[in-house]
């Protein structure tokens, strides 16, 4: 049982909590199958010139993450001075050439 204090408030470092079970073996092997065929879906929803443009992001985005990682938040946000700037060379009638 966790230990709390005369307020009933957890002391630092104990939790209630185990944390997140993890996964099955034989559910993660399972899913790993499909992950050609979810990788060649997503990258057809970024080709897709009817998808909506949240949808095109939201596949970019889950693609670029499995090939690159996730993208780290900077150290200290505050003390970042420098701009980005975005160029789009063509437009969306363009990008499934």
């Amino acid at each position: 049982m966790a230990e709390r204090d005369e307020k009933g408030r957890f002391i630092k470092g104990n939790t209630a909590s185990p944390g997140r079970p993890k996964l099955p073996e034989e559910f993660k092997s399972r899913a790993k199958t499909y992950a050609d065929e979810a990788l060649d879906r997503l990258a057809e929803i970024m080709r897709d010139a009817t998808a909506k443009h949240s949808d095109v992001i939201r596949a970019c985005e889950l693609l670029l993450e499995r090939g690159y990682g996730k993208v780290t938040p900077a150290a200290d946000e505050e003390k970042r001075d420098s701009k980005i700037t975005v160029r789009f060379e063509a437009g969306p009638e363009e990008w499934n050439e």
